[in-house]
C-alpha cells in the first residue's frame, strides 16, 4: 500500500506540470488521483492505529516498517508540503481531507516510533505543525484538528519533543485556541473540536510518564508556568458545561468536562505555584460541585479525583484548605456514602483522601476523625488496613527466605 501512495504521489506532480493537459482535463485527473490517494492513507491510517499495547503490537511493527524500511516520516513530510502548496491553487476539498489522512498517518507513526519523532524535527517539523495549527484560513478545521493531535501524539512521553514544541509561540496558540469562543454566527462542530483538541495537546506538552527521569521535571514545569501565564487555565469552567444533544451518549455527553479535567489535572501536577494559584480560585469547589455532584459516569469521577490528588499531593496549604472547605467530607459523604462505588472510585477516593492527609499527622487526626461518621468510609479504612498489613508480611517471609 505505502509503495502504491508513493507511485500515485509521484503521478500527482507528473499531472501538475503536464501542459498537453487543459485546465479541467488537469483538474479532473488530480482530483481521481487524490481520492485514490486518500483511501490509500485511510488504509495505512487504520492499520498503525493502537488498539492495544503498543509493545509488540500489529500496529507498533508496521509503523517501524515503514519507517526503517521506507523512511516513511521524510516521505510524509514532502508529500504534506506539496499538497498544502497545490490546495493553496486548487483550494478543493479532496486535497484538504488527503493533507488531514496524511498527518494523522503521521501522529500514528510518530506515538510508537522514537526514530519518525527524530526525522520529523530535522524536516522542519516543528514550524511545519506550528504554521498548521496557528493559520486559520490556510488550513481547513478538520486539517488544524489532524495537526493538533499529530503534536500530541508526538508530544506525549518524549522529553526532546516537550523541550522542541514548548516554546511560547506554539504554547500562546494553543491557549488561545483553548480561550476562543464560536462566533454568534458559527456553527458549534467547527470550533469545539479545536478547542478540545488543542486542551490535549497542552496536556501532552505537560505530561510527564511514571517512570520518568527528573530531568522532565524542568521541562515541564517551564511548560506548566507558561500555559498558567499565558491564561490556558482562565477558562476551565467553560469546560465543564456537557454538550446538551448528547445527552444519550455519556462519552459525547461529558467530552468538554473530561478534556477540561485532563488538560487542569496535567498543567498543575507537582507545581506548587500553580497549584496555589488555583487554590486561589477555589476550583477545587467548582469541581465538587458541578462535577462530582452531577452524574457524568465513572471514567469523569475518576478523572475529577486524580485532579484533587494531584492539587493536593506533597502541598501542605492545599491540603489545609481541601480541609477548611469540606472537600474530604464531600468525597465521603457524597462518593462513597451515595450508592455502592465500584472498586475504581472507592480506591480513587483512598488515594484522594490518603493526599489530602499525608503532609502532617494534625491533618490525618482530623480526616480520621471525620471518617468515623461514614460506615463505608471506616469498612475501606479497615481493608486497606489489611492489605497493608499483608504486603508487609509477605515482604518479610519473602526477605527471611
Amino acid at each position: 500500500v505505502w509503495e502504491k501512495l508513493l507511485k500515485l504521489t509521484n503521478s500527482l506532480y507528473t499531472i501538475g506540470g503536464d501542459q498537453s493537459l487543459s485546465s479541467n482535463e488537469r483538474k479532473q485527473k488530480i482530483n481521481e488521483k487524490e481520492k485514490e490517494g486518500f483511501v490509500l492513507l485511510s488504509l495505512l491510517t487504520a492499520a498503525t492505529t493502537l488498539t492495544s499495547s503498543p509493545t509488540n503490537s500489529p500496529s507498533t511493527l508496521i509503523c517501524k516498517s515503514l519507517v526503517d524500511k521506507y523512511n516513511a516520516t521524510r516521505s510524509l513530510v514532502v508529500i504534506l508540503h506539496h499538497a498544502i502548496e497545490w490546495h493553496k491553487t486548487s483550494g478543493q476539498r479532496i486535497t484538504s481531507d488527503r493533507i488531514a489522512k496524511c498527518l494523522d498517518l503521521l501522529g500514528n507513526i510518530m506515538l510508537v516510533n522514537q526514530k519518525a519523532r527524530d526525522v520529523f524535527i530535522k524536516n522542519n517539523g516543528v514550524k511545519f505543525l506550528e504554521h498548521t495549527i496557528s493559520s486559520e484560513k490556510g488550513s481547513s478545521d478538520d486539517v488544524r484538528n489532524s495537526a493538533l493531535l499529530t503534536l500530541t501524539y508526538t508530544c506525549m512521553e518524549d522529553l526532546k519533543c516537550k523541550e522542541v514544541f514548548g516554546n511560547m509561540d506554539i504554547i500562546r496558540t494553543l491557549v488561545k485556541n483553548v480561550i476562543n469562543k464560536p462566533k454568534d454566527n458559527a456553527p458549534q462542530h467547527n470550533v469545539l473540536p479545536i478547542k478540545y483538541n488543542s486542551a490535549l495537546a497542552l496536556s501532552a506538552l505537560t505530561f510527564k510518564p511514571s517512570n520518568a527521569p527528573n530531568k522532565y521535571n524542568k521541562i515541564c514545569k517551564a511548560i506548566q508556568d507558561m500555559i498558567f501565564e499565558t491564561g490556558g487555565l482562565e477558562t476551565l469552567e467553560e469546560f465543564l458545561q456537557p454538550i446538551a444533544q448528547y445527552k444519550a451518549n455519556k462519552r459525547f455527553y461529558s467530552l468538554p468536562i473530561s478534556t477540561g479535567l485532563r488538560m487542569a489535572t496535567d498543567v498543575v501536577r507537582e507545581n506548587k505555584a500553580v497549584q496555589l494559584k488555583m487554590l486561589a480560585k477555589r476550583f477545587e469547589c467548582t469541581i465538587c460541585h458541578k462535577v462530582l455532584e452531577e452524574d457524568y459516569g465513572q471514567q469523569v469521577v475518576l478523572m475529577a479525583l486524580e485532579f484533587l490528588c494531584a492539587m493536593a499531593w506533597n502541598n501542605r496549604k492545599v491540603q489545609e484548605k481541601f480541609l477548611t472547605h469540606n472537600i474530604g467530607h464531600f468525597i465521603m459523604s457524597r462518593l462513597m456514602e451515595r450508592n455502592e462505588p465500584s472498586l475504581e472510585v472507592q480506591l480513587a477516593c483512598a488515594r484522594t483522601l490518603w493526599a489530602i492527609s499525608s503532609s502532617s499527622p494534625e491533618t490525618r487526626k482530623q480526616l480520621l476523625a471525620q471518617m468515623a461518621r461514614y460506615k463505608k468510609c471506616q469498612r475501606l479504612l479497615a481493608k486497606l488496613h489489611n492489605a497493608v498489613v499483608q504486603n508487609m508480611q509477605r515482604k518479610r517471609s519473602s526477605s527471611k527466605k
